[in-house]
């Protein structure tokens, strides 16, 4: 029992942070975390806008709820597109579509046409982007 121990003692142990040696994780660590904050800054200046416009609790928990409910209906299949297809286009894609949604957002906080069809679309489609891979866990 003892000379089990022993060779376990002498094994090397694994570097700290093994991944953050490969040179490839550095970069995609670095551009996951600026999707995120980017995400989360989105987020705040869309409820931030949207009360500062209509001071609606209302309409503030719709656009909670158009945005999580999407997020969370296409998550599954975003899964199951990552496991078919190869992961790094599934991220691509969701950034892109993320871009898009996020200027689409601008052009509409900055021109001013507050009609309900353009913010419930937009609403509900922040969270597509989200689930395609705009947060990648993996």
């Amino acid at each position: 029992m003892s000379a089990a121990r022993d060779v376990t003692a002498r094994s090397p142990a694994a570097p700290r942070f093994a991944a953050l040696r490969n040179r490839d994780c550095r970069p995609y660590l670095f551009g996951a975390a600026m999707a995120m904050m980017a995400d989360n800054i989105e987020h705040v200046i869309t409820y931030w806008v949207l009360w500062e416009r209509f001071h609606s609790p209302a309409l503030a928990g719709f656009q909670v709820i158009s945005h999580w409910v999407p997020f969370l209906l296409f998550s599954v299949y975003s899964g199951a597109l990552a496991d078919r297809f190869d992961c790094r286009r599934v991220i691509q894609v969701g950034q892109a579509l993320f871009m898009i949604v996020s200027a689409t957002w601008g052009v509409l906080l900055l021109t001013g046409p507050w009609r309900s069809g353009p913010r419930a679309c937009c609403w509900c489609s922040t969270g597509s982007p989200d689930a395609s891979g705009a947060r990648p866990s993996s």
